[in-house]
């Protein structure tokens, strides 16, 4: 149903793909391609385009790998927290309503494609790390902490948010181990030794590579330069990071929280409460409790109009945290028995990476967009409250949870289903194909919106005008058509939205062009709706558009002017002559 469909062609992912086939020809990041996230996934799709040759299949294979080996890795870790059931349907979970998403306009939001592969990259290493955390648990050996450690180092050099969660909940883990383990006490220093050596390994690695290609204070800069960014940045005060937050609306957005906390309290206190009747009044009776057990879908089909299936999480939060509490303060049972106490501490360790991974959009959670990523790991622990935690505390009998279970599992599949529907009713939408052979891509039909068409349109002039050996810049977007094109940019900065203005400056980009004026420049239509400022030559960047129109003549205009007429469409720009810009 997504096969290809994953990417938006001009928003993220073209920076993705074009800085993998820069440092597979050599280019260095950050040195010579301004990128605000840490170096590992850029280094290692470089890696994968130096070995199979630079392609999208070669990209969306290596990370539909990635995928199935996360849905393993997440089956194995719910059942082995809790039970088949519950470690299914969390793999369930993961490949309906997270891997291959798509519940907006705009893609790249899902694991095949991602907006920034260091995101979905950093938990995956996350999820592989959970199991090094089981092993060190058990046994406590230097070698379990110096996986621990060097997985950590990893993670480090993905995306900020995934390494402070990691960090948090690994802490959290930490101490449960050594408050209740003598045996890990004992060895606590030779365990910090091998753990903190092994974690400076891959920034290290990182460090003598960079301080090989530029001075050593740049090196270090780099390897540090997304936390500057992110501590030190003038984007935290953006609308647009606030209404992912839920911050803009605090009050409207805490109550939608409170509200679908009691729907669903109310709907699963009832699912006990019937299942305790159906065992005692209808114990003989099969029909009696399938017209019961049809309740459920049957009050949910006749809502299914007002639900809001894509705002139905906004409670996890608050959910998970009172099911930790609950879990590791008034159940707590922490035994001296090695497997229970490893057991306990992954799950501490799980619960905690997946409430902190909430964060950036606590107060609003949501499956799309961020929520793609950042609700995977929180929704999942949700499956395996209902379906394993639930069940054992209402009752130790297995055969007295049928009715509770196959309860949950209908509102489950509704649920997942539900999501499948939008996603699929997008992709529908996307019949046209965009690009050739390996890197074929297929974007949006024509008769439902014209910015596909116009993208190929705008990608063969490209092709059949521009020599192999001349440059192009895209503004404010578009790195995708360099990428596709094969024709490298001049400038460091491959996307020039309102964040990165305000982070890198215009008068750096304008120092950039006139330094290594590209051979063409193109200008792609967006509307930065979610920004402070919307329209790139009227909000921002209308320095570097007065230096265009200065320098450059109109080559190729494809749909409407994207800078005057505020409506999609594609110019192409051509350095004016050696004269005439004289």
């Amino acid at each position: 149903m997504s096969w290809g469909k994953w990417p938006d062609l001009v928003i993220d992912f073209g920076n993705q793909i074009y800085v993998a086939w820069r440092l597979s020809e050599g280019d260095v990041l950050y040195r010579d391609i301004t990128y605000f996230m840490g170096p590992l996934s850029s280094y290692v799709h470089g890696f994968l385009f130096k070995g199979f040759g630079p392609s999208f299949q070669a990209l969306t294979i290596f990370n539909l790998l990635l995928v199935a080996s996360l849905t393993v890795l997440i089956y194995g870790l719910f059942t082995y927290l809790g039970d088949r059931l519950s470690g299914t349907l969390s793999a369930l979970a993961f490949i309906t309503i997270f891997a291959f998403a798509q519940y907006s306009w705009m893609g790249n939001h899902n694991f095949v494609v991602s907006y920034v592969y260091d995101l979905t990259h950093g938990i995956f290493l996350c999820f592989l790390s959970f199991y090094l955390f089981k092993q060190f648990a058990l046994r406590g050996t230097s070698l379990s902490s110096a996986g621990m450690g060097f997985f950590t180092g990893l993670i480090f050099l993905t995306k900020f948010e995934v390494f402070l969660a990691w960090a948090f909940s690994l802490t959290l883990g930490f101490i449960l181990i050594y408050r209740f383990s003598q045996l890990h006490r004992r060895k606590l220093a030779k365990h910090a030794l091998a753990f903190f050596a092994a974690s400076a390994l891959p920034p290290g690695a990182f460090l003598i590579y960079f301080s090989l290609r530029m001075p050593f204070k740049n090196a270090l800069e780099a390897i540090i330069a997304p936390w500057s960014y992110v501590f030190g940045a003038p984007s935290i005060g953006i609308p647009f990071y606030k209404n992912v937050m839920g911050m803009n609306q605090l009050a409207a957005n805490m109550k939608l929280m409170a509200f679908y906390f009691l729907v669903w309290a109310v709907i699963f206190v009832a699912i006990i409460i019937a299942g305790r009747l159906a065992g005692r009044y209808f114990n003989r009776s099969n029909l009696a409790k399938l017209l019961l057990l049809c309740l459920v879908p049957g009050v949910v089909i006749i809502f299914q109009g007002k639900i809001l299936w894509l705002e139905a999480l906004r409670p996890l939060p608050l959910i998970v945290f009172l099911f930790a509490v609950y879990r590791f303060f008034i159940q707590a049972d922490f035994s001296k028995d090695p497997s229970q106490l490893a057991r306990l501490g992954v799950l501490l360790l799980v619960t905690a990476f997946s409430v902190a991974l909430l964060a950036k959009i606590i107060f609003k959670v949501h499956v799309y967009h961020y929520g793609a990523a950042l609700a995977m790991p929180a929704t999942l622990v949700l499956v395996h409250i209902l379906f394993y935690e639930v069940p054992r505390s209402i009752s130790r009998t297995p055969s007295s949870n049928v009715f509770y279970i196959s309860s949950a599992l209908i509102l489950f599949l509704l649920f997942t289903y539900s999501h499948v529907r939008v996603s699929s009713n997008f992709y529908m939408k996307k019949a046209f194909p965009v690009g050739k052979g390996p890197d074929m891509m297929i974007g949006y039909d024509p008769r439902i919106t014209p910015r596909s068409m116009m993208f190929r349109v705008a990608l063969e002039i490209l092709e059949e005008e521009v020599e192999v050996d001349e440059s192009i810049a895209t503004f404010p977007t578009g790195a995708l058509l360099n990428y596709m094109a094969r024709r490298v940019t001049p400038v460091k900065s491959l996307s020039f939205n309102p964040v990165i203005f305000k982070q890198i400056g215009e008068p750096a980009v304008l120092e950039d062009l006139n330094l290594h004026p590209p051979d063409y420049i193109v200008i792609i239509f967006h509307d930065y709706l979610e920004f402070e400022y919307r329209f790139f030559g009227v909000d921002f960047g209308k320095g570097i558009y007065d230096w265009v129109q200065k320098n450059y003549y109109l080559f190729r205009q494809i749909g409407r002017d994207p800078v005057k007429d505020k409506a999609f469409g594609i110019q192409i720009f051509k350095r004016n002559p050696p004269e005439e810009n004289s």
